[in-house]
This record gives C-alpha cells, sequence and structure tokens, in this order.
C-alpha cells in the first residue's frame, strides 16, 4: 500500500490554514480531519463527517477489463480499465483505477489517440478524491488534475479552486466504477449522480433499460446483460448526448461487456475481449 500526496486544496477562503502536504510514508499528515486551525491561531475541534459506506463485490484489486473498440466496424484500438492498487489519500483508503484508451498502427495514422484517467475513489463510500487525465493525441496534449474536498464542497483544477461541489459528486471514471457498486435491483428506473467533468459540474441520470441474453466470448459463456442510457442536465432540461449505450452483466460484478455510441461522423463499439477478475474486496 503506498500514500498519495494531497496537492491543492483550496481552502484558505473558508477561512481554515492550507494543511502540509504529507511526507512520504505518513498516511496522517494529509488526513483532511486532523489539525484544522483557524486563521486566528485558535486551533478547532477536528471534524468528523459521516460519510456514506456503500458495500461493493461489483470488482476488486487486479481487476482487469481490456475492450476492443471498432469504429464503423474498422479494428481502431483498445480501451484497458484497471484497479491495480489501493493506496491512501488525506488519511482515507482508496482504489486506485485507471483507464486507458489507445488507438492501433494502422488507425494512429488517421489520428493517435493515447489517453490515461486515473481516479482515487473512496473505499467506503464510492466517490473521488482525485481524478487525473493524461491527453496525448494528434491535436491535443494536456495533463489536468482535479481534487475533490467533500468537506468544504469545493473542487481544484491544477491547483486553482474552481468552484462548488455537490456531494458526492463523481468524476468520468469513478461514476463507472460507482455505478458497477451500487445494487441495481433496489434502484427503479433510474440512477442519479452529480458528475465533474474537469471543466464543469452536471447532473447525470443512467437510464436502466432492457434485459437481454448475450455470448460474451471474454466471459466464454452467455450472461443476461442490461443497458445502462446516460443523460445529462443541460441547461436544466434532461438530455440524452448521441445515442449511448453500455451494456452490463447482469449480476453482483456488473462487468461492461459493451459500450455503444452513435455520433455524427459514425459509430464506435467497444466490446470486452478479456475479463480478469481482482480479489474480493
Amino acid at each position: 500500500m503506498s500514500v498519495v500526496a494531497s496537492g491543492a486544496w483550496g481552502a484558505e477562503r473558508f477561512g481554515v490554514d492550507v494543511p502540509p502536504k504529507p511526507a512520504k510514508g505518513d498516511t496522517t499528515a494529509g488526513n483532511l480531519f486532523v489539525g484544522y486551525t483557524k486563521t486566528n491561531g485558535t486551533r478547532t475541534t477536528p471534524p468528523t463527517p459521516a460519510f456514506r459506506s456503500i458495500p461493493q463485490k461489483a470488482f476488486g484489486i487486479g481487476e482487469r477489463l481490456v475492450l476492443s473498440v471498432r469504429f464503423m466496424g474498422i479494428p481502431c484500438g483498445e480501451l484497458v480499465m484497471t484497479v491495480p492498487e489501493t493506496t491512501v489519500y488525506r488519511g482515507r483508503a482508496v482504489y486506485k483505477v485507471q483507464a486507458h484508451a489507445y488507438t492501433n498502427r494502422a488507425f494512429s495514422v488517421i489520428y493517435a489517440v493515447s489517453d490515461t484517467l486515473t481516479s482515487y475513489i473512496d473505499v467506503e463510500g464510492m466517490f473521488p478524491w482525485r481524478h487525473e487525465k493524461e491527453i496525448h493525441e494528434t491535436k491535443e496534449d494536456t495533463i489536468a488534475v482535479c481534487e475533490y474536498d467533500p468537506v468544504l464542497g469545493v473542487w481544484t483544477k491544477n491547483g486553482v479552486q474552481m468552484g462548488e461541489l455537490e456531494p458526492y459528486t463523481q468524476d468520468l471514471l469513478s461514476s463507472f466504477y460507482y455505478l458497477r457498486a451500487l445494487d441495481w435491483a433496489h434502484l427503479g428506473e433510474t440512477i442519479s449522480m452529480p458528475l465533474n467533468d474537469m471543466k464543469k459540474n452536471y447532473d447525470m441520470l443512467m437510464t436502466l433499460g432492457e434485459r437481454r441474453r448475450m455470448y460474451s466470448h471474454a466471459l466464454d459463456a452467455w450472461v443476461s446483460a442490461q443497458a445502462g442510457i446516460p443523460v445529462l442536465q443541460l441547461d436544466d432540461k434532461y438530455k440524452q448526448i448521441g445515442t449511448n449505450e453500455v451494456w452490463f452483466t447482469d449480476d453482483r460484478r456488473r462487468i461492461p461487456i459493451l459500450i455503444r455510441s452513435h455520433i455524427l461522423l459514425g459509430t464506435f463499439y467497444a466490446k470486452l475481449v478479456e475479463y480478469k477478475p481482482g480479489r474480493a474486496p
């Protein structure tokens, strides 16, 4: 288990001294709930927020998902999603999860992609503390880091405070694992969550669609699968962006076996071709 150093806190606007970054191996120096000091020099009682608890059995350490991506039927690359470890962030146990999307050699001649997303997701509450984006594409080369402070209700990007934060806001990657962690059988027809895409905050709905039997070569079995259809709230109205579907196995693992996205230029498909289960959480 490693320890992740915290970055910018953006707490000075709230009358709180910014805590120091934790030294390597120190699991308490970056703890959000230890050592708070008001700017007048008097020490406050350390806050003890009651975070939610979402026990999950969908994924564990060591899980690896590989999806083969096709555009208009042409193989163009892969999406690899992994849960390499648990670590400590601001004194909290977190899952480190990563998604790496890249184009193959042939498609890279048209447009090259090598993008990596990393999220640090609270083990107990299934919400992100930190989100990293590293984009290397033909027309873009960007690195960005967002930190989410659920206690103060603010978020920062590259060390600059950006605005307020709704409780338990998800990032683009953590939302996927949060959805997998939930017990869909008791949630009705939709799942709602606040979402941050490193630019602004949204409200997102995941509409739970039909069920059907599908054969998965990666799982070497016919499985029952259920569709999830994401919808974003834009201009006070919920709108479906393009036509997107994610098909998950209809069991506690919620493994994504097919992602389908229709856009103006054509249709993307991402099909599960490799699944390595992780250790039970």
